[in-house]
């Protein structure tokens, strides 16, 4: 497996749910996408607690020991930070939790996901604007459209801040 990771898309999806059987605790799950477009999974883990930064911390930790690719020099020498980078749903132990455990591993968000959390916070009109706000490299374009969102939900604007 750590030849493999290698070889794929450098770009490793974090993500955690609730589990709901008799067992259940959170599982946390690391994976990234091959250059057919596959998921591959690279690592699970499971905790007894809720979601939060000490258990995402001992999660990254393990994926830290395990896979030395992850901190691996990106190839480009103008580059600063490690050659992977991580991308989530924004919860707030895990942001914690990569920075103390990869701090110099780029991180961002998923727009799939932040719009979704988007929709609870300011409905169906507001989420719309997130994949335009994703794709936009004019500071004007997303001043307008932030402007937007405010418009529609000022608790939306706030959470996208």
């Amino acid at each position: 497996m750590k030849l493999t990771l290698k070889h794929v898309r450098p770009i490793m999806s974090l993500d955690a749910c609730h589990l709901k059987s008799q067992w259940k605790g959170i599982l946390y799950v690391a994976s990234v996408k091959t250059a057919r477009n596959e998921i591959y999974p690279v690592a699970f883990g499971i905790t007894r607690e809720n979601e939060n930064e000490d258990g995402w911390k001992w999660f990254l930790d393990s994926l830290y020991s395990a896979i030395e690719v992850l901190v691996m020099t990106h190839p480009r020498e103008r580059v600063d930070y490690k050659y992977f980078s991580f991308v989530s749903d924004r919860q707030k132990g895990l942001i914690g939790a990569l920075s103390q455990v990869f701090p110099y591993n780029h991180n961002w968000f998923c727009a799939v996901h932040i719009a979704r959390n988007l929709e609870k916070v300011g409905g169906k009109k507001v989420s719309k604007f997130v994949p335009l706000l994703s794709k936009s490299f004019s500071h004007r374009l997303s001043d307008a459209l932030m402007e937007s969102v405010e418009k529609g939900s000022r608790k939306a604007r706030e959470y996208l801040d």
